[in-house]
């Protein structure tokens, strides 16, 4: 058990080293929460429901990519995950920028929008329940 963490822990560190979309960093580690998600809240307490049968439950997790300009520079992603037995939820987008190693090699970089500022300008912390 102990090879199978360290093997993990190795493919990890590549993928945040080198800033690669795979998919355990596409839309954040969305991909992963959303299998978890299907797994956890909707397979496994259909499985436990003894009103239920024995068939086998299915987990989708369809990554849709296509070019998302002219040159081919970008692309666009959709992410969607679902039990085959169970309803789906609605796709999550992105779009990530292909990119050239320094041996050829094409990857892709996700691009994350940057998190919007709210709109409270300069409020000063709460201190002793009085705002100040």
């Amino acid at each position: 058990m102990e090879d199978r963490y360290e093997l993990l822990r190795e493919m990890l560190d590549k993928v945040i080293d080198e800033d690669r979309m795979s998919l355990i960093t596409i839309l954040g580690g969305g991909a992963i929460e959303a299998f978890d998600r299907v797994l956890n809240d909707e397979v496994l307490p259909n499985i436990v429901d003894i009103n239920t049968d024995a068939k086998p439950r299915e987990i989708t997790l369809k990554v849709a990519v296509v070019p998302a300009d002219e040159g081919r520079s970008m692309l666009a992603f959709a992410m969607n995950c679902k039990s085959t037995k169970l309803s789906g939820h609605e796709s999550i987008k992105g779009l990530a920028e292909i990119k050239l190693d320094e041996k050829g090699r094409t990857y892709a970089r996700e691009r994350i929008a940057p998190q919007q500022q709210l709109p409270f300008g300069n409020v000063k912390p709460i201190r002793g329940g009085k705002i100040g």
